[in-house]
């Protein structure tokens, strides 16, 4: 997928590259980086922070599952409580 995305990038630059003689004959002038690409470091970092939030949510649910298992059965306990607690 890297790869692919590298030759992506760089038949990008490749019609960068090939763009900017013709804008100067034409008297236009290009922007210095292309958009596309300025953003390609920040792939590594926006997979980690993913992974990282993978991490997280799969330890809150295995937290989750054995509160659950404990939980619910008090659950109609408490609801009769308040109940009683309101009369």
């Amino acid at each position: 997928m890297l790869l692919d995305t590298d030759k992506e990038r760089q038949a990008i630059l490749g019609i960068q590259g090939e763009a900017q003689p013709l804008a100067k004959l034409q008297g236009l002038q290009l922007p210095a980086q292309n958009p596309y690409t300025s953003v390609q470091p920040l792939v590594p970092r926006r997979d980690q922070a993913l992974q990282e939030e993978q991490n997280r949510h799969n330890s809150n649910e295995q937290l989750r599952r054995p509160f659950g298992t404990q939980a619910n059965p008090v659950g109609p306990w408490i609801q009769t409580k308040m109940e009683l607690s309101r009369i």
